[in-house]
């Protein structure tokens, strides 16, 4: 897990497919937010969240990527995390 003192990625799930029109389905272990940006395991940025769809504990995620050619299905995808002050204080 790559983090910094207020920041840290944490992993939500894995890319399933990847559409005609480009869009990129992840399976989510948890809710995200729509416009939230989704990342690689190296820090890049795959892309942002665009729609939010099936179960509320494990939907799926849509994301709108940056660049499709470098996208490998079953690759892990992460989402940055804000510490919350109580862990910023530790």
């Amino acid at each position: 897990m790559v983090s910094s003192k207020k920041n840290q990625l944490q992993k939500i799930g894995k890319i399933i497919n990847i559409s005609k029109s480009n869009l990129v389905t992840i399976k989510s272990n948890s809710p995200v937010k729509l416009g939230s940006r989704i990342l690689l395991k190296n820090g890049n940025c795959l892309g942002i969240v665009v729609d939010v769809f099936g179960p509320i504990h494990s939907p799926y995620i849509s994301v709108k990527p940056e660049n499709i050619k470098d996208i490998v299905i079953g690759s892990e995808v992460y989402i940055m995390k804000k510490r919350g002050r109580e862990d910023a204080k530790t």
